[in-house]
């Protein structure tokens, strides 16, 4: 769990965006993101769709916030859309 707080930040902060500019675009609460961020021992993991709101929202795909070590050919973004996006 942690390597995905820590990548749901890292990815925030490379966007330039706020948790509430996040929270907006994915359409979560702030106060939920700051949870996921700093890893708050009462939150739940966040479910699929709740993962897949958060990549679309980072313009990254799925995979990027729960691997780090795995490279992406954007390919994969592609069909993240068509398959979860619609």
């Amino acid at each position: 769990m942690e390597v995905y707080i820590l990548l749901i930040r890292e990815y925030r902060v490379l966007r330039g965006m706020t948790q509430k500019e996040l929270a907006r675009k994915a359409k979560l609460r702030q106060a939920y993101i700051s949870e996921l961020e700093r890893g708050h021992p009462k939150i739940k993991s966040p479910t699929l769709r709740v993962t897949f709101r958060i990549a679309r929202a980072l313009d990254i795909c799925p995979h990027v916030l729960v691997r780090y070590n795995i490279g992406c050919d954007y390919n994969c973004f592609n069909t993240c859309n068509k398959n979860f996006f619609k």
